[in-house]
């Protein structure tokens, strides 16, 4: 499975979504929304695996730097040009913070599904800005997701945290660190002191992330969300 992760955020959304593909029916029809350069098409092979995208971004910012896959139907994702109920699950993921109304294409997501078809989100809670001017959204919460797919003819829905506070904090410190590197080199000498007494630091903080996120219980911090809904 191609994937190409490129930090441990997408490995755990892509062991999410593997986990998922494990729980869908073979013959399945899943449909793959916004979906790039289908890095997930190899865990659906079971299935009746379609792809849809508005395939307007330029290759190099897809994930990974590769360009679109061969994409089915090519759309708008609040007007898939389908038929309704003929679909028996959709993925979607890192799209709707791109989509300047999310709730609409929640929408099409329930005209499309059969009763009792699958539906797996996938977005950030916080997020920098990318795929530029395509970036809308900085995120969705957990109640985002209660209100409008509960309004929209899903239940059962499930959000889970992709990380928490610890790694939250592991993964904002080692992006300091990149950043660091391309300031002037006045500043490199100078901040340099304070980068080499927080290194060993954040080094014990990223290796036992998993560890100490276990402790949280707030709740409240998270870099993304990872979403499943049936529909009624």
């Amino acid at each position: 499975m191609n994937i190409n992760n490129q930090n441990f955020v997408e490995e755990k959304r892509d062991e999410f979504v593997k986990g998922f593909s494990k729980i869908i029916s073979s013959n399945s029809i899943v449909l793959d929304i916004g979906a790039g350069h289908a890095p997930y098409k190899e865990l659906f092979a079971h299935c009746k695996y379609i792809t849809q995208d508005f395939c307007q971004l330029d290759e190099t910012a897809q994930r990974g730097g590769e360009g679109y896959s061969k994409i089915d139907v090519v759309s708008d994702i609040v007007a898939v040009p389908l038929d309704s109920q003929s679909i028996d699950v959709i993925i979607c993921t890192e799209v709707l913070e791109h989509v300047p109304d999310p709730i609409s294409a929640i929408k099409e997501f329930s005209r499309l599904l059969k009763p009792g078809g699958k539906v797996l989100i996938t977005t950030p809670l916080c997020s920098f800005l990318h795929q530029e001017p395509y970036h809308f959204y900085g995120g969705f919460t957990p109640f985002f997701y209660d209100k409008h797919l509960s309004d929209n003819g899903f239940s059962t829905i499930v959000s889970e945290f992709n990380h928490k506070y610890f790694s939250f904090i592991a993964f904002d410190l080692i992006r300091f660190y990149k950043m660091y590197l391309k300031l002037p080199l006045l500043f490199i000498v100078l901040l340099f002191p304070l980068v080499a007494l927080t290194t060993p630091l954040t080094g014990i903080l990223y290796l036992l992330r998993d560890f100490w996120d276990k402790y949280d219980k707030t709740n409240r911090y998270t870099f993304a969300l990872n979403v499943t809904a049936i529909k009624k």
